[in-house]
């Protein structure tokens, strides 16, 4: 019986979803707790310093999702802090660039997301994630009025130390019923709320319903579609020439 009560509910609520059209949600972000305490491990004065300084500065940043029942996304910058003189200090400058490395888009009746990436490349380049594949749990906690459920999965950063496995604990909301999340995270039967990706913690603060909203679309028609090997190898070979020029 209860099993039927919760397939009526999903039900109602996806049909009275997709009668409001769409939303914005608003993040907060800051470091993981198992990054930080990695970092703060090297025991190094500059790291502590690095640590400290991009928290207290990750804390005045805010996200925008932005969605409709198109099954289409769009994420960027919200709210940057700056100083009096209106120029980011160095630290700041830092901050964002950590919490904004592009934009992510999904499409409708397409798999994963695509991402826009701000820096390094040609304008043109857009790189397809897949999603990653999680696993449900029954653990359930409530975000706001909302109640949202655990998921688990893990991803692989690579960088010049080796490969890293970072484990990610993601809380969904079935009776938001769309796949949608911040970054490049999605793929879950509800919008994710809360998502601890082993380096950044993301947490929405607020969730505006409209009717009608539109999402901004990617600018340029003629797009370089890359995966996420290739840009990957074209990230290794952006940074190996970067360090080149340096050495001269």
């Amino acid at each position: 019986m209860r099993k039927y009560f919760y397939c009526f509910l999903l039900l109602y609520t996806t049909l009275s979803f997709s009668q409001i059209g769409g939303g914005e949600v608003i993040y907060k972000i800051s470091q993981s707790t198992n990054f930080t305490e990695s970092l703060q491990k090297e025991n190094r004065t500059s790291t502590h310093s690095l640590v400290t300084g991009l928290s207290e500065h990750l804390k005045d940043i805010e996200l925008s999702l932005v969605f409709n029942t198109d099954n289409s996304t769009f994420y960027t910058l919200k709210e940057a802090p700056m100083t009096n003189s209106g120029n980011p200090s160095k630290m700041q400058e830092f901050a964002i660039n950590i919490a904004h490395t592009g934009n992510y888009f999904r499409r409708a009746g397409e798999s994963g997301v695509f991402y826009k990436p701000n820096s390094f490349f040609d304008s043109n380049i857009t790189v397809h994630y897949q999603d990653f594949e999680w696993e449900l749990k029954d653990d359930q906690k409530k975000i706001g009025n909302y109640i949202c459920y655990k998921a688990t999965s893990s991803r692989i950063v690579k960088n010049s130390k080796g490969n890293f496995t970072h484990a990610m604990v993601a809380w969904y909301c079935p009776d938001i019923a769309v796949g949608y999340g911040p970054s490049r995270y999605g793929g879950l039967s509800g919008l994710i709320l809360e998502i601890d990706d082993g380096e950044m913690v993301y947490k929405a603060i607020n969730i505006e319903f409209k009717k009608k909203m539109p999402i901004p679309e990617l600018k340029n028609k003629k797009i370089t579609l890359v995966s996420e090997e290739e840009y990957e190898q074209l990230l290794l070979k952006k940074i190996a020439d970067f360090k080149k020029l340096m050495a001269n």
